[in-house]
């Protein structure tokens, strides 16, 4: 079920990916100019992974992060809330069903009473570790044993979460084995490949993923990826950046060190992608209004 993954980065990391802004609301963890012993820690991780980073980590001011974990980094990540966003995985292809859904990953879902074959519509909240699993048992539910001929896929004020599971959900929609997904190239010239297996258990013919302003760097990159599979069209009235490639590090007092150590490519080998892998382009131009037609709301 997972996607292949080469991986020379730092084993046992987590990996999340943040939405491209620097944000800063909450409190200040260290000031700058002192001799905070975590500062020492820091130091360690940026001259390993980002050395650009290696003044303003050494000298300057390092801020607490949100709530909502919308900022690349660096910043600090609290323990109670590194934990909130990364819970206890299941193991996929256990207990898979209606009971694995989890409300704090999935949002509405149901079949949409519109003309075209069997349409569905699945919102999804967040990437946190429970996203592959909740998505798959809607996925079970809604598809039966007839398949979907038009799934709409909202990720539109869609919270971040780990790259690994934007990877496994989106390996569903690629059929060919090997196709490569995207790649995330570290800025210490060590790399993480994400290709294709090939095997999809809830045929879908068409995609059509709704996108707006309010939309995290991981729901981005999801987007993105599927753009790659000839089969999705992205829709919404905003251009969105692809995030860089951020993880956490842990830290001896319990929390974690959030930033960024590289960033994505893609795949551009066929027509129909963006020339520029940094961005990602609305195939169809449309705002609330329009999207809500679609879904059949009036």
């Amino acid at each position: 079920m997972y996607p292949f993954v080469i991986s020379l980065v730092l084993i046992g990391v987590i990996q999340l990916i943040g939405i491209n802004k620097n944000n800063y609301t909450n409190d200040i963890f260290i000031e700058k100019n002192t001799n905070n012993p975590i500062r020492k820690e820091l130091i360690a991780y940026t001259a390993n992974f980002n050395p650009a980073l290696m003044d303003s980590i050494a000298y300057g001011r390092i801020d607490e992060a949100s709530d909502t974990l919308d900022q690349v980094g660096p910043v600090i990540v609290r323990e109670e809330l590194y934990k909130r966003f990364f819970r206890p995985q299941v193991e996929d292809g256990s207990g898979i069903g209606s009971e694995m859904i989890d409300s704090a990953v999935i949002g509405a879902f149901g079949k949409l009473a519109v003309s075209g074959g069997k349409t569905v519509y699945i919102q999804l909240k967040n990437f946190g570790n429970p996203a592959y699993t909740s998505f798959m048992s809607v996925m079970e539910k809604l598809a039966g044993n007839l398949g979907i001929d038009t799934l709409y896929l909202d990720l539109r004020n869609c919270g971040n979460g780990v790259d690994i599971e934007v990877a496994k959900i989106a390996n569903q929609f690629f059929f060919q084995k090997g196709v490569l997904m995207m790649e995330a190239d570290f800025f210490n010239g060590s790399k993480d490949i994400y290709n294709s297996t090939g095997k999809v258990f809830f045929p879908v013919k068409h995609i059509n993923v709704l996108i707006n302003e309010k939309v995290s760097g991981v729901a981005i990159l999801l987007a993105r990826i599927l753009k790659n599979n000839g089969m999705t069209t992205i829709v919404g009235d905003v251009k969105h950046t692809i995030p860089p490639v951020v993880r956490h590090f842990p830290l001896s007092d319990g929390n974690y060190f959030r930033m960024p150590v590289g960033k994505y490519s893609f795949s551009v080998e066929k027509e129909f992608l963006d020339e520029q892998s940094s961005e990602l382009n609305p195939d169809l131009i449309m705002g609330i209004e329009g999207i809500n037609r679609l879904l059949g709301k009036r």
